[in-house]
């Protein structure tokens, strides 16, 4: 490769990343992000498709049978994206958050590239997952909530629930064509997650001689590095092509955190036995090592071609994750007690399939449309007692689009429809907050809504001739 074609690479990598956002992340979902402009377009269904770049990700065993794939993808997505827990914080007390976000794309190109070579070489930069999340509401009025105290009292609550996770690959591919219709590759990755979960409730209640109080609060952060393999095959027997794929489970390079937990109830009798319950228990705990467990995954994929139109195909199967620690931590004391207490950080992801199907049909050399549908179910494990994720729902994607090439470059324009409900256990219930339940309320299980709205706009550069 020139060195003026390395140095446009590199800028395009550095400005290009610049942009960080949480449009489709979530934080239990495999198939939220979709890479590359096309790509994008057909769902993510490209796993038999010999495409673009973006099979760096999708089937590194693509990329040595494309003609001439030696371009840089630069797409980005805005969106707007609503989430609300019906009745979260109690009846008619809503959690609910709207955002408008702008979300980064693939940033691929070749390092090496020969047309009289079987082999390639690539890079990849992805965002493998974001998931930002602020929720928050609060209740203010005069309520029976001490039995013990007579009349009503004045009485306060609030909960805010705040997630902040990224997760990003980089990695090289290196694939190899056997025949001039069947290729092999390989990508190594370097996987980098940031996660920081904070959970609080405090409920006040003012009493003739007291304020009774109650405090959960519950916050661990931590960093983790890992590493792990994709390994792809694909297959071209025009006009049909297909292909395999393989994710290997991640191993830990290293990684840290830091769990803290505060406990509070006091100017309350919750048993009704006359005596004030008091419960005081903090602690925190800082360098705890942390991991984080990733499944296998085996993807198929299928594209077939007509004149003018194409059929893609792909399913993936993702493997269950046993529970695990995400955080090492060390059971304490509590202060007021002096029983052992266990702040433990867990996390656990079920078996799941998502599949999808996208459609093309070229309508001139500049231009062409697509269309799909995909599904991205949520890996959380019902009824489960593990806190680390907070996304439980199931999500479907609509896709639609164009691409309209001029010379050597190629514009993207489209949009996408997310939507998808859940059940979520409730923080609190700040409405039936009272003594007998420490001021947090009965709490159940309340719906949970999901609505994201995407404008997909982006352009590609290619610097060969191009893979289409």
């Amino acid at each position: 490769m020139k060195p003026q074609r390395v140095r446009v690479l590199f800028l395009t990598c550095i400005t290009t990343n610049l942009w960080v956002g949480d449009i489709v992340g979530q934080d239990t979902h495999y198939w939220s992000q979709h890479y590359g402009t096309r790509s994008t377009l057909l769902g993510g269904s490209v796993i038999g498709s010999l495409l673009d770049i973006s099979s760096t990700y999708y089937n590194p065993g693509a990329l040595a049978l494309m003609a001439d794939p030696e371009f840089v993808i630069s797409g980005s997505i805005f969106g707007f994206r609503t989430l609300i827990f019906k009745n979260g914080a109690g009846q008619d007390l809503d959690l609910s958050q709207f955002q408008f976000k702008t979300a980064p794309d693939l940033l691929a190109g070749l390092l090496t590239y020969d047309r009289a070579s079987r082999s390639r070489l690539a890079f990849s930069v992805l965002s493998r997952q974001k998931f930002h999340v602020r929720l928050s509401q609060r209740q203010i009025d005069t309520r029976e909530a001490i039995t013990s105290s007579p009349g009503e009292e004045p009485f306060g609550g609030e909960v805010v629930v705040r997630q902040d996770l990224d997760e990003d690959w980089g990695g090289l591919t290196w694939s190899y064509r056997l025949s001039d219709k069947s290729s092999i590759g390989l990508t190594q990755y370097i996987a980098v997650r940031a996660q920081l979960m904070r959970v609080q409730v405090i409920s006040q209640a003012l009493t003739q001689e007291d304020v009774a109080t109650t405090i959960e609060f519950e916050e661990f952060d931590y960093d983790h590095w890992r590493t792990l393999w994709k390994v792809g095959a694909a297959f071209d027997f025009k006009p049909v092509s297909f292909g395999l794929s393989l994710t290997t489970p991640s191993l830990r390079l290293f990684g840290s955190g830091t769990a803290t937990i505060n406990r509070t109830v006091s100017g309350q009798d919750v048993n009704n036995d006359n005596v004030e319950d008091l419960e005081f228990i903090f602690n925190e705990q800082e360098k705890v090592k942390a991991n984080y467990k990733s499944s296998w995954a085996v993807g198929m994929g299928l594209a077939y071609h007509f004149e003018k139109s194409a059929v893609h195909v792909s399913a993936e199967w993702f493997d269950a994750v046993s529970k695990f620690d995400v955080l090492e931590t060390q059971p304490f004391e509590a202060q007021s007690s002096g029983e052992a207490y266990a702040n433990q950080i867990t996390h656990e992801l079920r078996s799941i399939v998502n599949f999808g199907i996208g459609v093309e049909h070229t309508y001139n050399s500049h231009l062409t449309g697509y269309a799909s549908f995909s599904t991205d179910f949520s890996a959380a494990v019902p009824g489960t007692d593990s806190n680390l994720a907070v996304s439980n729902w199931d999500l479907y994607h609509l896709t639609g689009g164009s691409t309209f090439r001029i010379r050597r470059f190629e514009f993207t324009l489209g949009m996408g429809l997310i939507f998808g409900n859940g059940k979520n256990r409730q923080p609190v219930n700040l409405i039936d907050a009272n003594e007998s339940n420490e001021l947090l309320g009965t709490r159940g299980e309340v719906e949970s809504t999901y609505r994201s709205l995407l404008v997909i706009a982006g352009f590609s550069f290619y610097f060969g001739e191009g893979s289409k």
